[in-house]
């Protein structure tokens, strides 16, 4: 017959005072269930939250990668290859009051600022966008203490079948001072760093 007393308190003899109960085996055992219980669901959290780590990982890594290979297929050459040609037709031809030539201008200086934007977001930006930036401050600043810079204009006016006096004006004054200055003029040197930009790209500079 099985003692119904079992699962009784029974006092620890080797306390001088037999107040220490010993612990019952049946709770001992239903703690040490409990706490494997935790253990184990402890362990499974643990785990999801490296997946789960794992997987921004990769999404980071993928969605970075997509980003450089987006920009990959901008030919930022081809860009300022254009624009730098730009210069060289205005410093040839008045084209102040051709709004089709202004219109490829302005579309080549927005694509070209976008890409610099873009680009700044690398960690490691190529070593080309820091001169480029500089060249894009001159001409966005052209002329200095003007209400509104050559930039402001390239960047109002991109698509617009007309343009404003002061915007025409501008690109009058540029003319002519390549007409006046040669190779000396504010064009040329516009001109002269976006090609040393492009001799980057071949190792060159």
């Amino acid at each position: 017959m099985s003692n119904i007393y079992n699962n009784s308190p029974e006092f620890d003899k080797s306390d001088p005072e037999n107040i220490r109960i010993k612990e019952i085996l049946a709770d001992k055992e239903t703690r040490t269930i409990h706490f494997k219980q935790v253990r184990f669901l402890s362990d499974m959290l643990a785990r999801l939250h490296i997946q789960e780590l794992l997987q921004e990982l990769v999404s980071g890594y993928l969605e970075k990668k997509g980003k450089r290979l987006a920009l990959s297929e901008i030919n930022v050459e081809a860009l300022i290859k254009e624009f730098s040609s730009k210069f060289e037709i205005l410093a040839e031809h008045n084209e102040s009051q051709n709004y089709k030539f202004v219109q490829s201008m302005s579309d080549l200086w927005h694509q070209i600022i976008h890409h610099i934007n873009q680009m700044d977001l690398l960690m490691q930006p190529p070593q080309y966008l820091e001169p480029l930036k500089s060249v894009m401050k001159q001409i966005f600043q052209y002329p200095q203490n003007a209400d509104h810079s050559f930039g402001y204009y390239l960047n109002e006016y991109a698509g617009a079948k007309w343009l404003p006096f002061p915007f025409m004006d501008l690109m009058n004054k540029l003319h002519e001072d390549a007409i006046v200055h040669g190779h000396r003029s504010t064009l040329s040197d516009w001109r002269r760093s976006l090609l040393l930009i492009l001799d980057s790209f071949y190792g060159k500079g």
